[in-house]
């Protein structure tokens, strides 16, 4: 049995078995609380989130800054595999997202030791169940070209390694509209390399969304 499977098991059977308390504010019932959904609704800083990524790409949408409770979210999600997350953090990102027409998720691509690490692919099942709710078709458009990693990183490395990280692996329709997601968006190095690339494939419009804005 391999360690995805093995996590995968065990995580679902921890999910099972023990009682959830909110990540937030610790209340028994649920993972992530309808209360503390309500706060990060509540605190989110549209104006200053724009301001900020505004230069750098168009019709980015994201659900806070990455800071206390949502970034705390984040971490537990991604690196503690905490996947009952899932559908909470999804809840944010349908709350700030305009409804379209005919969106294609497109995830960005997991480098894939870490998904065997952790036992699944984070970016890839929070893009399952937003398009499932929405109705849109999720498509592995993109794939890993090089298995960099960005993390303590500085803002021009980001860069020369985003542009270098990433590859069509599918055909990018002229007529289609790409929606790139991912978990943070810190210098836009990823996000932006990806949206470049769409684009050179032709792709009629391309939109990002992330759940959390590093200030």
């Amino acid at each position: 049995m391999n360690l995805f499977v093995k996590k995968t098991i065990k995580f679902g059977l921890l999910d099972l078995l023990c009682p959830h308390h909110c990540k937030g504010c610790g209340a028994l019932g649920s993972v992530f609380c309808e209360r503390c959904k309500k706060y990060l609704n509540e605190q989110r800083d549209l104006v200053g989130m724009v301001r900020k990524t505004s230069q750098q790409i168009d019709n980015l949408y994201a659900a806070g800054w990455r800071e206390r409770l949502l970034a705390r979210l984040v971490e537990d999600y991604k690196y503690q595999s905490v996947r009952s997350l899932k559908s909470g953090l999804v809840d944010l990102l349908d709350e700030v997202l305009p409804y379209w027409d005919k969106t294609v998720i497109v995830p960005l691509p997991t480098i894939s030791r870490h998904v065997r690490e952790r036992g699944f692919d984070h970016t890839w099942e929070l893009a399952r169940e937003l398009g499932r709710r929405r109705g849109w078709e999720v498509r592995r458009l993109l794939g890993r070209a090089r298995n960099t990693v960005q993390v303590g990183a500085k803002a021009g490395e980001r860069q020369e390694m985003a542009q270098k990280a990433y590859k069509l692996v599918q055909e990018a329709k002229k007529d289609e509209n790409y929606l790139l997601l991912d978990d943070v968006w810190t210098t836009g190095a990823s996000m932006l390399a990806a949206e470049k690339l769409l684009k050179q494939a032709g792709a009629n419009e391309v939109r990002a969304v992330v759940i959390a804005i590093s200030n």
